[in-house]
């Protein structure tokens, strides 16, 4: 008998989902290029990058970007300070290059951190669960903090043939330690204590026709993962890029789905951005969440109800934040089981029509319904797999993933 399992991946009370809120926010002079995006808090930011005229720069915002002052300059396109991690808006840490920095007063001083690069192999990415504990990934293994940075120790992991593991991208959630890495291209492994200890997951899958080569390039802790399979066609290589999805503690990858996104990263538990020629999509319904009107996108960084895209010299902003002219009462908007098994039911008290729309793992619409009154409205689901439905009710979007099995 199928049985059918609800759980929260998203929900966004009071906002736009609509098509196209992508922005743009901010252009920078004087020939600044963007590379790196982190935000604190929605409304303080970093941007670093380079100029033509040969300097590196990191540049600063307290109001979501409205504007930005150029915080550090150093006169050797060289030094562009990459994997920007900031615990606030005063203290953080960046790679240039083989070496670590670490800045205490927003960006405008950094002070090298000494680290032995032969002994620890180069460095990758950063990440701190506070202002003590830290891990950076290095082409050996993983160096580990609990002072700041003040010293670090080596953490190597093996496989079971004795293969030293090469932690690449990966993503950790800092409110609850639980993320997922990118370890020797093909798999990933996933860790519950903030980066310390890790276990493998998944393994990325051939395909029916072999390719020559495949990896993953990108992930996020909420679930998602992006990479491409490269084939050699009549001599001719070629690129297929493809999107895996966590639903239930299980990988899944995304049927018809050949975008090569780069970059990509995660709004929220079930809205999924990457970008590839132009456009910005939803990574996994592939739909065009905006088209760019020049240039490209670097980097992605989300936090609470928005987000910052950057590339070139432009900055782009999603806002999900919008209020509605009416509060949203998402608590009474249910999607509940039926004691069939087979159909869900939505269970809620709003009087005024609203609308649904349920789609597939493909992003394929299987059923929508506009205008409607929604209380105890049922909906029969013929066939097993992962659906995504939605309720949306004014400027507002419930929206949940079910699993019918």
């Amino acid at each position: 008998m199928k049985q059918i399992y609800l759980f929260y991946l998203f929900l966004i009370a009071n906002a736009v989902l609509a098509q196209n809120t992508w922005k743009p926010k901010y252009t920078f002079q004087d020939n600044f290029s963007t590379s790196e995006v982190f935000f604190v808090t929605t409304e303080k930011g970093f941007v670093g990058g380079f100029s033509n005229d040969a300097k590196a720069s990191l540049y600063y915002t307290d109001n979501g970007g409205t504007t930005w002052t150029e915080i550090f300059k150093k006169n050797n396109v060289k030094f562009q300070l990459t994997s920007l991690f900031f615990i606030n808006e005063n203290l953080g840490w960046a790679i240039q290059g083989s070496d670590l920095y670490k800045t205490v007063n927003n960006g405008g001083v950094w002070s090298k951190v000494t680290i032995n690069f032969t002994q620890n192999g180069s460095l990758k990415k950063l990440f701190f669960k506070d202002q003590n504990n830290g891990i950076l990934t290095t082409s050996k293994g993983i160096l580990v903090t609990t002072d700041g940075g003040a010293t670090w120790s080596l953490e190597q992991f093996f496989d079971n043939s004795n293969n030293l593991l090469v932690f690449g991208n990966y993503s950790i959630d800092r409110a609850t330690g639980k993320g997922y890495a990118i370890v020797n291209d093909k798999f990933i492994y996933e860790t519950a204590d903030y980066g310390i200890n890790w276990t493998q997951v998944f393994t990325m899958p051939a395909t029916a026709i072999t390719p020559k080569a495949y990896k993953f390039t990108k992930i996020d802790y909420r679930g998602v993962a992006v990479g491409d399979y490269l084939y050699n066609i009549i001599g001719t290589d070629e690129y297929d890029g493809t999107t895996f999805v966590k639903t239930d503690d299980v990988w899944q990858k995304v049927p018809n789905n050949f975008l090569r996104f780069n970059p990509a990263a995660s709004f929220s538990n079930d809205l999924f951005f990457g970008y590839t020629e132009g456009k910005i999509y939803n990574a996994v319904t592939k739909e065009v969440s905006y088209t760019l009107p020049s240039g490209f996108i670097a980097d992605f960084s989300f936090i609470d109800n928005i987000g910052y895209a950057i590339g070139v010299q432009s900055i782009y902003k999603y806002d999900a934040s919008v209020l509605s002219t009416e509060k949203f009462d998402y608590n009474k908007n249910l999607i509940i089981r039926n004691t069939d098994n087979k159909t869900i039911v939505f269970n809620t008290t709003i009087s005024e029509p609203v609308s649904y729309s349920i789609y597939d793992i493909s992003g394929k619409l299987i059923s929508k319904e506009n205008n409607i009154l929604l209380d105890n409205k049922t909906v029969n689901f013929k066939n097993t797999g992962v659906y995504l439905v939605k309720i949306t009710h004014n400027q507002n979007v419930v929206s949940r993933k079910v699993l019918i099995k």
